[in-house]
């Protein structure tokens, strides 16, 4: 599978750089941060990043049978380290500042995002994806406790030169990997000028080269305000949440092609699975591009025009993530990060029984214990066919049915607890998913003695 595919549109977008954008070299320290990885232990980490393609590769394969198209929704928790003198912090960074970064990181996730018109005709008709990856502040803490899913630290270590490493500061306030997706803010960042936020890949913490308690997305307080009025800002943390979900930078080469110095181009021959960004439906870019230029196609063996919007470039127009980049995230989930997503970890984060609110659907399920049937009642907006399952916390199926149709306004349907898979007494998961929203209730079955 090369990177062989014709493109010849040649309607393109024009964007102007934004005012007050002067970021020069790599605003995303995610990239100097995996090759100090790679050079730790080349092998090693070339070998789990292989387990990642193959994956990765193994669930592109298999999509019908490992993944029914359900939204995962990933628990979050924001670490804001403020200094020791500033006072009223939430101010600087509270709940609705929280919102506003994943309302952003969602929109951009879920085809949602305002500025996606600026698409080029071909990529927004045939390869923008939707990712149906949903962030949601956690509801519990690691020991159970009630939690806004935001962490206030008071500490000097916000500003760089106060500390050694990043790392350093993760340790003060850090929740399991596997269960929340950790995001660090702080004041200043160590490296060179311009750097706005890194994030840990998923191979990172796999080969060791990462402890489990670095592992997540750290930036500027400025970044997570979202008070950057640049749209190329807006984006970011969107561009480094998909990192922490397997994505790479267009630009990032293999050593297949070389540039006339010898020094590695972006651009690859290698099959487009393992080699590059490792995403085929968009073409590798030969290197950091700033503006976007009409009818740029800089890696002129793709011959296919650069995607100009990737939200993983470096390009000041940010606006979509392909169909393969949703892929590769959602195989990252079901495979190096499959627990974080899981029912049992939804459940113990809080955020397994809130319904998606954004569309409207409306659920009852009763009686509840029960142990003969479970009737649930579903008000929807729209007619449209729904898929219902019914599984145990480990995530085993007990029931299924995804040709149910709801119709416009209130629907009742009854589920014998004949036709349920059900051993003992225990509390189970009914998930009622449909095109637009993916809704959870926690039952309890309770057989009569």
């Amino acid at each position: 599978m090369m990177r062989t595919l014709l493109f010849t549109a040649v309607v393109l977008i024009v964007a102007a750089l934004p005012a007050g954008a002067q970021v020069s070299g790599h605003w995303c320290q995610t990239h100097q941060r995996y090759e100090e990885a790679y050079k730790e232990d080349p092998d090693a980490f070339k070998a789990i990043e292989r387990q990642l393609d193959e994956a990765v590769v193994e669930y592109a394969s298999q999509l019908g049978k490992v993944d029914d198209g359900r939204t995962f929704y990933i628990p979050v928790v924001f670490h804001y380290f403020h200094p020791t003198t500033e006072g009223n912090y939430t101010s600087f960074f509270g709940e609705d500042a929280a919102n506003a970064v994943i309302q952003r990181i969602n929109d951009d996730m879920n085809r949602n995002n305002a500025d996606s018109n600026d698409i080029q005709p071909y990529y927004a008709t045939f390869r923008r994806g939707n990712a149906r990856i949903k962030l949601i502040r956690a509801q519990l803490d690691p020991d159970g406790n009630p939690t806004t899913g935001i962490n206030y630290i008071s500490t000097d270590l916000t500003y760089n030169r106060n500390r050694n490493t990043d790392n350093e500061i993760k340790y003060m306030s850090y929740w399991p990997s596997t269960k929340y997706l950790n995001f660090w803010i702080v004041k200043e960042l160590e490296g060179e000028e311009g750097i706005l936020a890194h994030a840990t890949l998923p191979e990172y913490s796999a080969s060791g080269s990462t402890r489990m308690s670095e592992d997540g997305v750290m930036g500027l307080l400025d970044v997570f305000r979202q008070n950057i009025g640049d749209r190329f800002y807006r984006h970011a943390l969107s561009h480094e949440t998909g990192h922490w979900l397997g994505l790479r930078h267009p630009f990032q080469g293999d050593n297949s092609v070389l540039n006339s110095d010898g020094t590695s181009s972006g651009c690859s021959t290698v099959d487009c699975r393992f080699g590059g960004d490792k995403i085929c439906d968009i073409p590798q870019v030969k290197e950091i591009i700033r503006t976007c230029v009409r009818n740029e196609m800089t890696c002129t063996n793709e011959n296919r025009i650069d995607n100009l919007t990737n939200i993983m470039d470096y390009r000041y127009c940010p606006a979509m993530f392909s169909k393969g980049q949703v892929t590769r995230m959602r195989g990252t989930l079901v495979s190096f990060r499959s627990e974080l997503v899981s029912y049992e970890n939804l459940l113990r984060t809080g955020i397994g029984t809130i319904a998606v609110a954004d569309i409207g659907e409306k659920v009852e399920v009763y009686p509840n214990p029960f142990f003969d049937k479970i009737i649930v009642e579903v008000e929807s907006q729209n007619e449209t066919t729904s898929c219902i399952e019914i599984r145990d916390l480990l995530g085993r199926e007990a029931y299924r049915d995804c040709k149910k149709k709801l119709l416009q306004g209130q629907n009742r349907f009854e589920i014998d607890a004949s036709e349920m898979n059900m051993g003992a007494e225990g509390i189970y998961l009914l998930q009622i998913r449909t095109p637009d929203a993916t809704i959870t209730r926690r039952i309890h079955y309770k057989p009569m003695n």
